[in-house]
Parts: structure tokens; sequence; C-alpha cells
């Protein structure tokens, strides 16, 4: 049998990782976790050796350790793909620390965002970032109330986050309205630079919204019948003669657009400025402000009948009635 050439081979005691062979005996030379030491053989083990490989190795000298296996395009893809997922992992648990008030986290938030960037695909990350933003928002703002020290604590959040607030107006559009609600609700009103109409003296804009002047319009439909007689008049012709008979009747009602144009909230009244007429609603005199999907119903004491406004796309009728609720 032809002796194996010099190298490291698996340790036949089993006591080391390898023990390297010289060609004609094992030596004391092993090796363990790629760190080389010396292990007398008392008595020396038998000649035969299992190659680590199916290829020879070049032969190493003694004490040096032995190069690492080789691993298949598949074990290497399966190994950076866990460790993707445990950096991912630890990425995430460091971003929600910082979001439920962990100052460490948050000081070591800005680092661990440029480096995680690569480790999702396409907008997954930006995905991430704005839950993590989301989860330190609704932290904060358990009571619907969103003070002045905890806008402060979100938007260091967001800072080390790359997320601007403002962008969840977009991508979240449900929890950007909270937080202007929670404002809203902290008495902390935005303020209009220049209001689209007049005020008065020491009256405030707060807000602008599009909105559309509703009015219920009946709908109508004829119904009746007709009838009539023929008479004949010789070589196969008819004359015929008929008279039709009926009536409108109601059928139901429909909601259409009596106008459009901007509903404007100050510290004093909502004012409506349309195309066709203008509406105002003092808050003094307002008694009742329904709340709808996409609309808003105000009655005050000097109408009849309450004004029902449709709003423009994009436009939140919670923040509209949250705004009129806290003014006056």
């Amino acid at each position: 049998m032809t002796s194996p050439s010099p190298n490291w081979y698996p340790d036949p005691t089993g006591r080391f990782e390898y023990r390297y062979w010289d060609g004609t005996a094992w030596t004391e030379h092993v090796s363990r976790t790629g760190v080389a030491s010396a292990d007398p053989l008392m008595p020396p083990p038998p000649v035969e050796v299992t190659p680590v490989a199916p290829t020879a190795r070049a032969a190493q000298a003694p004490g040096a350790a032995p190069e690492p296996a080789k691993q298949s395009f598949l074990a290497r893809a399966s190994a950076e793909r866990a460790k993707k997922l445990t950096d991912r992992d630890s990425f995430t648990a460091l971003a929600l620390a910082a979001a439920h008030g962990d100052g460490e986290a948050l000081s070591r938030l800005p680092d661990a965002v440029a480096a995680a960037r690569g480790l999702w695909r396409g907008g997954q990350f930006d995905k991430t970032l704005t839950e993590v933003l989301v989860a330190a928002i609704h932290d904060v703002m358990s009571d619907d109330v969103f003070t002045a020290e905890e806008e402060a604590r979100v938007a260091g959040i967001a800072d080390a986050l790359g997320v601007p607030v403002l962008s969840l107006q977009q991508t979240a559009p449900d929890v950007f309205e909270d937080v202007v609600v929670g404002q809203i609700n902290a008495g902390r009103l935005p303020v209009l630079p220049t209001p689209s109409v007049l005020m008065q003296q020491g009256e405030v804009a707060h807000g602008n919204f599009g909105a559309s002047l509703m009015k219920e319009q009946t709908m109508r439909e004829f119904r009746g019948g007709s009838q009539g007689i023929s008479i004949p008049i010789g070589m196969g012709i008819r004359y015929r003669t008929s008279s039709m008979r009926g009536r409108s009747v109601v059928v139901g009602t429909q909601l259409v657009a009596e106008d459009s144009g901007l509903l404007t909230v100050t510290s004093k009244r909502t004012i409506f400025t349309g195309q066709k007429k203008t509406l105002e609603f003092r808050r003094d005199r307002l008694v009742g402000i329904e709340q709808f999907r996409d609309g808003i119903r105000l009655n005050v004491s000097n109408r009849q009948a309450a004004s029902l406004f449709k709003l423009a796309p994009g436009a939140s009728p919670t923040i509209l009635a949250a705004l009129i609720s806290a003014t006056g």
C-alpha cells in the first residue's frame, strides 16, 4: 500500500481535530480549531490515515494550522443567508429598543442604519424604518395626546432613522392623522401664516380643507301606461289611436354638489368660501358636529338645516373635526 504524502489529516486518536503525518509515521504535532500544539503518541496508532478531502493538500510544516476545508457554493450561500437574518434581527431589536426609549440604543442607531441598509432588498429596508418610527409613535401616544416632549423624542428617532415624520402622510396616513390629532388634543394647534380669508382682530387660522357643499336632490321618474283602439278601414289597413296617461313620482334622493370651495378653521369660526356662496359657522353658535368617512356635517343655532360638506381626496375629516372642537 502506498504511504500517504506528508500533510495534516484527522487525528486517528480522536483527541484533536488534526495530526501531522510525515510520510512514514504520525508525529506529535496536532491542531484544534486552527491552534497547533504537541501531543506525543503513546503507543503510536496504525499507519492507515484518512484524507480530509478527496484531493491531496499541499504539505505544510508541522506547527502550522491546517487550511480549512473549502465550503460548497450552497453551503456558503446558506451561511451567508443565516448571517443576514441574524443581522436583521439584531438591527430590528436595536431600533425598537431606541423607539421604546433606550438612550444607548438611540446613540448607536445612526451607524446601525448605515450598516444595515444592504440587509434588505428594494424598498423593504425603508418599510422597516417606517415600522420602527410608527412603533415609537405608538409607544408615546397611548393616551391620544402628543406633547412637546413626546414629539421631541419621536423627532430624535426619526432623525436617527432618516425618516421624516411628514413622510408618514404618504406611507402611513392613519398614523400621521393620529399624530396631528394628538398635537391638537395637547393644545398645540397648527397656525397658517397666510390665511385664505380675512381674519378678524385677534383671530388665527388653523387649517384649510378643500370641500364641496352638498345638497339632497329628489329623484323622480315617470310612471304610467297607454291605451288605444284599432279600426279596420279596408284592404288590410287598420287605423290605430292611443293615449298616454301617467304621473311623475318620487323614487328617492341623492346627494349632489351644490358648490365647491374651501373650509377654513380659525380660532373663532369655520368659514366655507365657495364659488357661489359663503357660509360662516361661529364657534359660540355651533350646536353639533357629525363626522363621516369622507365628510362632515355642521349645525349652528341660527340655521334650520345642517350643512353637509364632502372633503376633497386627501383631506382628513378627523383632523377637521378635532380642529373645530378645539377652537373657541
